[in-house]
């Protein structure tokens, strides 16, 4: 599925700088936007380093990169200057129409399912893990709540009821999983870009789902449990090194 891993290899000038928020209690982010990208440099066989110091994009947000001096902000931009940076097309072995059906899932996770994930963390989720995992104190999670709920408003889907959510979620994962079938990843064996983008989303929710619905639902397809395990397994042999330990150590990477 991947070549070698080069996580840090190689001199300064050549590797990537990832800026992130910070590594996440049994996951390497609470942003599946970072899982995302991260993933993206193994699967590419990029040599990259991590930051987290906390230092936002242009953008103000997380996460982005710097190489050869070059700001980029947002994950998807990122990985495009990449591309054509570093001679990169983790989509070469797909068909125009397969492209077509791998934009339209990734666009659906990044654009809808995503919204899900805001309000089960920030809403539906009453042991406050992600107030927790960012260390808020009591006295003031209301104040990000209320900015990610109102957000998820903005949005559309913050305004459907929670029963309502879930279905919408059960039905993305459902398409995720009829269109897997019996294959390794998307596309077959072969991981693409889009695999990278549709990973990072749902493993931020199998794999950290606080006290959430969304954990629960995925749990519920076999077939994409299955994919997602796979991708952790082949790209992330380090996975446990690039989390917390549910809160109780740092991470070593």
């Amino acid at each position: 599925m991947v070549g070698r891993l080069q996580v840090g290899e190689g001199n300064e000038e050549a590797l990537v700088t990832l800026y992130q928020i910070g590594r996440a209690p049994n996951s390497p982010s609470l942003t599946p936007f970072a899982i995302k990208l991260e993933t993206y440099l193994r699967a590419a066989n990029i040599p990259y380093k991590n930051d987290h110091s906390g230092k936002k994009s242009s953008k103000g947000k997380f996460p982005w990169i710097s190489y050869k001096g070059k700001p980029v902000a947002d994950s998807e931009f990122c990985i495009e200057f990449l591309n054509k940076e570093r001679n990169i097309d983790l989509n070469s072995h797909l068909s125009e129409e397969q492209k077509g059906v791998g934009r339209a899932l990734q666009k659906m996770v990044e654009e809808n399912t995503y919204w899900v994930l805001v309000l089960d963390r920030w809403l539906y989720d009453k042991t406050n893990g992600v107030c927790i995992a960012f260390k808020i104190p009591s006295i003031m999670r209301w104040l990000p709540r209320r900015k990610f709920v109102g957000f998820a408003k903005k949005q559309g889907i913050g305004l459907h009821s929670k029963a309502e959510v879930e279905q919408i979620l059960r039905k993305d994962v459902k398409a995720i999983s009829g269109y897997l079938g019996s294959k390794k990843l998307l596309f077959g064996d072969k991981i693409s870009q889009y695999d990278t983008a549709v990973f990072g989303q749902l493993a931020a929710m199998k794999y950290e789902p606080f006290g959430g619905m969304a954990g629960g639902v995925i749990d519920e397809f076999p077939v994409v449990c299955a994919y997602l395990d796979r991708i952790k397994t082949e790209l992330w042999p380090d996975w446990e090194e690039c989390n917390t330990g549910g809160g109780t150590r740092q991470a070593t990477k």
